[in-house]
């Protein structure tokens, strides 16, 4: 969750120069809380994850003479409302992307217009084109922004995970050994893709990938401090690798 991941690091230390494989599969627990056991889908499975850190650079100055100083935090509040057009104006209906503002950091004092505020932001999209358009987009709003208000944007992207794209043949081979384990009619096949994003996105850049859910068996969502790993999971698990194997 800190955004570090583990695939890329895997890769670059040369996992698959050293550990050849045609196929990679994994899997996920996920709280669906419905009657399935296990869900896979070919295609986008989970979404690309990018962050971003923008700092809105004005001049500082007292509250009772704005017209010495450049706001950031009026400059901030007006790119946090354009962002939003992104998706809204932007994106295709059809396809799929979010863009959502996770903090907005300016300023101590009551009547002090400070230097810098800051923005930290999540841009999710399931197909590489859309991926592309947000951030052409984001760099193009904050140009202009900038310019129209006289200030300076800085922008620093990392990339989180790429799309997690599931191919075909690995999803067909995989989808037979879920039938066998646990049945057809406790698996879906064709289950909408999530806006989460998963690192293992990095292995289906380079190998034939299926990734999947086992159904965690509560209502209780991931990342709630209630939440509970469902221990039979592992057993489920162990059984479906051994058969992938």
């Amino acid at each position: 969750e800190e955004g570090l991941g583990g695939a890329k690091p895997m890769i670059e230390d040369g996992l698959f120069e050293n550990f050849d494989s045609d196929y990679v599969f994994g899997w996920h627990n996920m709280p669906f809380g419905s009657d399935k056991k296990f869900y896979l889908k070919k295609g986008a499975m989970m979404a690309s994850s990018d962050s971003y850190s923008i700092e809105v650079i004005g001049r500082g100055g007292h509250g009772s003479a704005p017209e010495k100083a450049k706001d950031p935090i009026y400059a901030a509040s007006l790119l946090v409302v354009a962002l939003q057009s992104i998706v809204s104006r932007n994106v295709d209906p059809q396809n799929s992307a979010v863009v959502s503002i996770g903090a907005f950091n300016a300023g101590h004092a009551f009547n002090i217009i400070p230097d810098i505020a800051t923005i930290k932001m999540s841009v999710r999209a399931l197909d590489n084109e859309t991926r592309k358009l947000t951030e052409e987009k984001i760099y193009k709003i904050c140009k202009g922004l900038a310019q129209a208000n006289d200030i300076e944007i800085k922008i620093n992207k990392n990339v989180v995970a790429p799309v997690t794209m599931n191919n075909d043949e690995a999803v067909d081979f995989a989808s037979e050994v879920a039938k066998e384990l646990f049945g057809e009619k406790n698996c879906e096949f064709n289950y909408r893709p999530l806006m989460a994003s998963e690192d293992f996105g990095f292995f289906c850049e380079m190998k034939k990938c299926a990734y999947a859910f086992l159904e965690n068996e509560n209502d209780i969502y991931l990342h709630n401090s209630s939440y509970v790993f469902n221990d039979k999971l592992l057993a489920r698990a162990a059984s479906y690798y051994a058969k992938l194997a």
